[in-house]
């Protein structure tokens, strides 16, 4: 029987996954941008090869890079995905500034309540806080929609409340003015973003940011060593740091070419009116198709979709989906206009 589950479980039915993915990760399978994984890479804490928990070696080194790519004092890297930034950040501010509330503007991921709930937090909002020393924001959304992290900044600045910023689906932002601006660069104290969602990295890679001196980048270290795994993925660190360095090397290229590709295809569905048309605080990589027929369409016609709800079907694009596959999706949401 376990033979039997090992071979037609899990393992068949990613074989048999055939269409083009339109979600998450954001390599799209292209080996072209991603670090395929290897077996030589999955190793344990051996010498040369430094400790994730306390980095002074080539992780380290990795960690200044990603700082350095994203403009920001200090930088983390996770294996445990943006759930465990969130989960470390929200205790770690906490345990600086306490209070007995967590303000969060509009929704929120489920780690945020799972924060609160270990930090004995009672969630609330801004307006309504009375207790609260913490705030937590996401931008951009699910969908895309992006705050005015700037002035929420200065908000919070203003009523002594230190803010974290879920931005767990915005690591692409801030490399092309055609995106939305990087929250790590509009005055949060911390922030966390998903290489995996919406970049050429594989699944739970992701960054904490230390944006700010206003937390003791020990405390959030400490954190970190509460929530992410004591036995770190390798595969997953060389994977988070690939794309890093292709972000260094080749990113302002990338994302030109990338906002150029979305301008056509917006173009060439403007007048298909289930297709979100793109404006200012929306990240255009996020496409929204309104309406119910669109999940069929796409399934019959090789692409899968990121999410399907009552609100329209999401898609989730990067610049390693090539120009072929704008084309191709233009085209058949042009015949099934």
């Amino acid at each position: 029987m376990r033979e039997s589950v090992i071979q037609y479980g899990i393992a068949e039915a990613l074989r048999a996954n055939a269409r083009y993915p339109l979600h998450m990760p954001g390599h799209k399978r292209n080996p072209k941008y991603a670090l395929e994984p290897a077996l030589w890479q999955d190793v344990t804490e051996i010498e040369g090869l430094d400790d994730l928990h306390n980095a002074s070696g080539v992780i380290e080194s990795v960690q200044t890079l990603a700082a350095r790519v994203y403009g920001v004092p200090r930088s983390f890297l996770l294996v445990n995905g943006s759930t465990c930034g969130n989960l470390a950040a929200i205790r770690a501010l906490a345990e600086r500034y306490g209070g007995t509330e967590l303000a969060v503007v509009g929704d929120a991921h489920r780690s945020v309540a799972h924060a609160a709930e270990l930090c004995n937090l009672t969630l609330t909002t801004p307006e309504r806080a009375t207790d609260a020393r913490v705030c937590v924001a996401t931008s951009p959304s699910y969908e895309g929609v992006t705050l005015d992290v700037v002035a929420i900044s200065a908000e919070c600045e203003r009523r002594g409340l230190a803010l974290h910023v879920d931005s767990a689906h915005g690591a692409h932002l801030g490399f092309n003015e055609y995106f939305p601006p990087n929250a790590a660069t509009l005055g949060a104290v911390t922030v966390v973003e998903s290489l995996h969602k919406t970049l050429p990295a594989l699944g739970q890679t992701s960054v904490l940011h230390l944006c700010s001196d206003a937390l003791e980048p020990r405390r959030l270290q400490r954190q970190l060593d509460v929530f992410q795994t004591s036995s770190p993925s390798y595969v997953l660190l060389a994977s988070a740091e690939h794309c890093l360095r292709l972000l260094e090397r080749d990113g302002v290229r990338l994302f030109a070419d990338f906002a150029e590709r979305l301008r056509r295809f917006y173009a060439s569905v403007e007048r298909v009116a289930s297709v979100r048309q793109p404006s200012r605080g929306l990240d255009p990589s996020k496409i929204l198709l309104r309406g119910g027929s669109a999940p069929d369409l796409l399934r019959r016609n090789g692409f899968e979709p990121e999410r399907v709800t009552l609100d329209g079907t999401l898609l989730l694009t990067s610049f390693c989906d090539e120009d072929e596959i704008f084309q191709k999706l233009s085209t058949l949401l042009l015949k099934g206009a």
